[in-house]
């Protein structure tokens, strides 16, 4: 819905007044298909000659963003764009950047835009830190065959960034279609994750020997898309509950659970031999990125030094200098881990605590926006849990004080395996019937009622972790 986006991702706050779809769906479907076509005529073109280093930079809130590359290439978070290819950027998304990183031509770009559409021509050599970052990739694929990298900073840096364009370089660079390659991304950030809602610690994953992945992450989705690693569809999720690290025990297995949900997707694809760094049938582009949270001092430095030791880190990449420096310290006759310091990207930006805010209640706002998708169970098949801060599984009654909390329904079947399950998926506790024993659950809109009620149907107890996180 076309006019809801708008407003919503412009004013977050306006959350509450945004779910009137229905009414200003009709409206816009009324008052304004006129001035729609008005708009399409408005459209126009307009051409860039890029030298080396520069770039353009825009924010298109009115109409679609089209760029065709019709000499050199371009490049975007890691991707190379070559001349005449043709990109579609969606309007109601942040910024785009495109750099140029060619030193042999001039790149000339020919951009179709609203003309009240912002284009800013990027002259200070924006491609210094894309070529560090590319730099600091060869030597990583040079060291090992198969690479863990954990990324750690404060807020703010880039490390959301620098996730991207080296999982591109990783899985566009790979020029080998007769070697075995995994690539991995784990974001273990429970504030602002890049892979699902507030409080979940998420798995995606690629295989070259998978047809449907290289068909589906191309070159193309990945620029034009705001959040590309959340749409790829080989996921695994653990829910934590909360938007901060602050009960350590859970954290930590988490973490562990993670890490052995990647080893067995290993286990499944390759040979222990092709696993061993001297394999010759494994792609040296194979690798493993961690994104981590903004917390570096104190516990948040131990839950660093944990997952460097859960996830079998061979290369931290640091983007804050005590950091660093206190890694090499500690890591100093650790000869399997290399600390490396990278400076922040230019294009990182302050972000407020309100700013923070509204970001996660847009991501639950989306999750869960269609208030009508819910399902409602028998009482008696559903158990309500919580994990202790000593990584205990315990039950809860379903009260008043129970409602609007979400909560995630594991794959488990029995309580034991509660606290080890991942999540099948999101819901919120909406209501429950006290009388007739029944509980309605608010599920995610890209999940039919049909299709979670035969998902649940199979299992003989529906187990459900619950959070602090409340939906509004």
């Amino acid at each position: 819905m076309q006019i809801q986006k708008k407003l919503f991702l412009s004013f977050p706050s306006f959350a509450k007044f945004l779910r009137m779809e229905n009414v200003l769906e009709e409206y816009y479907n009324k008052n304004n298909k006129k001035k729609s076509l008005e708009k399409i005529s408005e459209m126009i073109e307009t051409s860039f000659n890029l030298s080396n280093g520069d770039g353009i930079l825009f924010r298109n809130e009115k109409q679609d963003v089209e760029v065709t590359v019709e000499q050199g290439f371009i490049h975007s978070f890691g991707i190379d764009m070559k001349e005449g290819t043709t990109l579609s950027f969606s309007k109601y998304k942040p910024f785009y950047v495109l750099l140029v990183n060619n030193k042999d031509q001039t790149t000339v770009l020919k951009v179709k835009h609203d003309s009240n559409d912002m284009i800013s021509n990027i002259k200070d050599n924006a491609c210094t830190f894309i070529n560090q970052v590319h730099e600091l990739y060869n030597n990583i694929k040079k060291e090992c065959s198969h690479s863990r990298i954990l990324i750690v900073g404060p807020q703010d840096v880039g490390k959301s960034t620098l996730s991207k364009i080296l999982f591109h370089l990783a899985w566009f660079g790979n020029n080998s279609t007769s070697k075995k390659a995994c690539y991995s991304f784990i974001d273990i950030d429970v504030g602002q994750n890049q892979l699902s809602i507030p409080g979940t610690m998420n798995l995606v994953y690629n295989l070259t020997t998978k047809e449907e992945d290289l068909k589906s992450y191309t070159s193309k989705f990945a620029i034009t898309n705001e959040n590309p690693l959340s749409l790829i569809e080989n996921k695994i999720s653990y829910f934590f509950g909360d938007i901060s690290p602050k009960s350590v025990n859970f954290y930590k297995h988490l973490c562990n659970r993670l890490n052995y949900s990647y080893e067995t997707i290993l286990k499944k694809q390759f040979t222990n031999e092709e696993l061993t760094n001297n394999s010759t049938s494994l792609d040296n582009s194979s690798m493993l990125l961690v994104n981590t949270c903004g917390w570096v001092e104190g516990t948040g430095y131990q839950l660093i030094k944990h997952a460097i030791d859960a996830f079998k880190i061979t290369h931290v990449i640091s983007l804050d200098s005590p950091t660093t420096n206190q890694l090499n310290k500690d890591y100093i006759n650790r000869n399997s881990l290399k600390v490396i310091h990278l400076e922040k990207s230019p294009f990182v930006k302050k972000r407020s605590k309100d700013y923070r805010k509204n970001t996660r209640e847009t991501s639950i706002y989306n999750h869960f926006h269609l208030r009508t998708n819910t399902l409602t169970l028998d009482l008696s098949k559903v158990k309500v849990t919580m994990i202790t801060n000593d990584n205990k599984v315990r039950n809860l009654n379903v009260t008043d004080k129970s409602l609007n909390r979400i909560c995630s329904i594991v794959r488990a079947t029995n309580e034991k395996e509660v606290i080890d399950a991942d999540t099948m998926m999101l819901v919120v506790l909406k209501s429950f019937d006290e009388n007739n024993k029944t509980i309605t659950l608010l599920l995610p809109s890209n999940l039919k009622a049909t299709e979670a009620k035969q998902m649940l149907d199979e299992l003989p107890t529906v187990y459900l972790i619950s959070g602090s996180m409340m939906h509004k």
